[in-house]
């Protein structure tokens, strides 16, 4: 029994530095691609409550998966603006009191730019 256990953890750890080897043979481009199935699957599952998003500009689809958000401010308020590519202005709210804004739906291609950190969560109303 104690030699079946040994087995199955060096077979594990030789499991990890083979996934670790892989990732670092893989080109940049394909690290991101990694990263953004990983966000979009992670946020597509029940488990995912919210996240929070540091001020800054991001892109969706890069940065941030498109969808149906609740944002909120962290802290008493944050301004949140958002862009086609085509820098046309599409969203620009202030967001006060640390209160929900409502639904937003991102779309690939859009550039985000919340002034202060804002928590990006699930919608809680129903899609009508």
């Amino acid at each position: 029994m104690k030699k079946l256990a040994i087995v199955l953890i060096v077979a594990c750890l030789l499991c990890s530095v083979a996934v670790a080897d892989d990732l670092s043979s893989m080109s940049f481009d394909e690290l991101i691609s990694l990263r953004n199935k990983l966000n979009t699957e992670i946020m597509s599952r029940p488990e995912w409550k919210e996240v929070e998003v540091p001020s800054g500009i991001w892109t969706v689809g890069v940065d941030i998966p498109a969808g149906i958000y609740s944002i909120t401010p962290v802290g008493s308020s944050a301004n949140f603006a958002c862009y086609e590519e085509n820098g046309r202005l599409q969203i620009n709210l202030l967001c006060i009191g640390g209160k929900p804004l409502g639904k937003v739906e991102l779309f690939d291609g859009w550039t985000v730019k919340p002034t202060k950190p804002v928590i990006f969560a699930p919608p809680l109303s129903l899609d009508f």
